[in-house]
């Protein structure tokens, strides 16, 4: 009977360990830092490094801190990254790309992050960001944007920028309400080829004015134009008449102010920003048919999502008569202009959400054998039954077959942007005020307020001259009456000092296409 082997006093020699790692030992905590030089070897690499090195590299990996995470802005827009901390982190992204020009910035990335942050969270805050907005397809506009509660924004994409000349030929601008941002939006300056470019044009604080009454006396154009600049007016009557409305509310947000002037839809907004002149007053008014036709396309918007799948024939002349299905994906809604073709989108797009899901569920039933009541059909059956299932829209059970991740991800996404459009709020946003998407509002400069007096035409036929104190503009960089909105090409940042171009490059867009046609309105 063989014997049992006795146990080898040695390790058993393994090909695939190197020398050197055999002939590490176990010593006493005063003898650690004595180590047995090792010996050479033919398999040591060329960067080997002695036991006592390999030590010390390993205790300094341990307490090296983990670099902090990055985040994109529209993984943290999608709600798909979460943070905590959005000034620190995106003032930190605009402190890294703020250029150094001759003249400094107007507004220093330290000082807009403690303006953003003393009004992020209160029922008291009242900041008001002007993003320059150089959009593919929409074109060049700029957003305006005014905190509506303590974390979230109202928005009007103005087509031409602000008004800046009280004599101009073309004093109105068409104002499209968008969707409802999160309040840490004020604080990007981003770029795509799909969106555009976003840049800050002015900040600030913002502040709700009474409206002026058709029946209050008009302003006695010999009296100083400085009287124009408060929100009481020059007539005894309409400071009465304020000091009431005071009384009333003595402790009224301008949220709240906000919240009741948008219900009224004629909102009386002063801008106290960095760049524009001060004072400065626009006019925002809803009329009541505009109101009606926002509403109720937004109801048929809403509405749409039980609409069938539409189809359009492909190729022109109609050759083959085979009807194609066009997946059209929804550009950012920050454009806020629409047109009949971009309504048709969004209707097939809510057609290719449900023509998704039907095609789903048919996959689901395909699988198991199965018709619309659970019934196991014949095979020559199926594809027949498919086609007569994907004219009734049904719900899907998503726990009966495990969808790919790629399935899952699109209906996740089509699912948050039927959200998106019946909240008209991107995620993590609250629309407090009522916000409808696409409504046509008007703004205009009001004239009276910010300084200016009319005067009465010298010969018939002449236009009225609105005059006041020559306000050019400042050293500090401030703007003064007139001023013009020129557009991506001249117009930098307040914060960076950075123009379009230059925010496409720091985003590493190439290939930027942007809509031809815009020009600033200089007269």
């Amino acid at each position: 009977m063989a014997t049992k082997r006795p146990r080898s006093p040695d390790l058993i020699p393994n090909p695939f360990i190197k020398k050197r790692n055999l002939q590490w030992a176990l010593e006493p905590p005063e003898s650690r830092g004595h180590i047995p030089p090792e010996e050479e070897s033919d398999e040591q690499d060329d960067d080997s490094s002695s036991s006592a090195d390999f030590d010390f590299a390993a205790r300094e990996a341990e307490t090296e801190k983990p670099p902090p995470p990055t985040f994109s802005t529209a993984a943290v827009e999608s709600g798909s990254e979460s943070m905590t901390d959005h000034a620190a982190h995106f003032s930190a992204l605009l402190a890294a790309h703020t250029l150094k020009l001759k003249r400094p910035t107007l507004l220093p990335v330290e000082s807009y992050r403690a303006l953003y942050e003393e009004n992020f969270g209160s029922p008291r805050g009242a900041h008001f960001v002007i993003h320059q907005h150089n959009h593919p397809v929409a074109g060049t506009h700029y957003d305006l944007r005014l905190q509506i509660n303590p974390t979230s924004s109202a928005s009007w994409a103005v087509m031409y920028g602000l008004p800046g000349d009280p004599n101009s030929l073309r004093l109105m601008r068409n104002a499209t309400e968008t969707r409802v941002h999160c309040l840490w939006n004020h604080l990007i300056e981003i770029a795509s080829a799909s969106t555009g470019s976003l840049l800050i044009w002015d900040t600030g604080t913002y502040s709700i004015l009474p409206r002026r009454s058709k029946h209050a006396p008009s302003v006695d154009p010999s009296s100083p134009a400085s009287s124009a600049r408060s929100d009481d007016d020059s007539s005894p009557e309409q400071r009465e008449h304020h000091h009431h409305r005071r009384r009333r509310h003595p402790h009224q947000t301008e949220q709240e102010k906000l919240h009741a002037a948008f219900r009224e839809r004629k909102i009386r907004l002063r801008l106290d920003g960095t760049r524009l002149p001060r004072p400065y007053v626009v006019n925002l008014r809803l009329t009541k048919s505009e109101d009606a036709q926002g509403r109720a396309k937004a109801a048929r918007s809403a509405s749409s999502s039980r609409g069938r799948t539409r189809q359009r024939r492909g190729g022109r002349g109609g050759r083959g008569g085979g009807k194609a299905m066009r997946r059209v994906v929804e550009t950012t809604s920050e454009s806020g202009f629409s047109s009949a073709a971009e309504e048709e989108e969004e209707e097939e797009e809510e057609g290719t959400r449900e023509g998704l899901r039907v095609a789903v569920e048919t996959k689901q039933q395909d699988e198991k054998g199965a018709g619309r009541d659970g019934v196991p059909l014949p095979p020559g059956r199926r594809n027949q039954d498919t086609v007569l299932q994907s004219t009734q829209p049904r719900q899907i059970d998503r726990n009966a077959q495990p969808l790919s991740e790629e399935m899952r991800r699109e209906l996740e996404e089509l699912d948050e942007s039927a959200q998106v459009r019946a909240s008209n709020a991107y995620p993590g946003a609250e629309n407090s005020v009522g916000s409808v998407h696409q409504r046509k509002w008007f703004l205009s400069l009001d004239r009276a307020a910010c300084g200016f007096a009319r005067r009465p035409p010298a010969d018939q036929g002449a236009r009225a001259q609105w005059v006041g104190e020559s306000r050019s503009g400042r050293d500090d960089g401030r703007l003064g009456f007139p001023f013009y909105v020129r557009g991506p090409d001249v117009e930098r940042s307040v914060v960076t000092g950075r123009l379009a171009a230059d925010i496409l490059r720091d985003e590493g867009v190439s290939g930027f296409v942007k809509r031809k046609g815009w020009k600033p309105v200089l007269n």
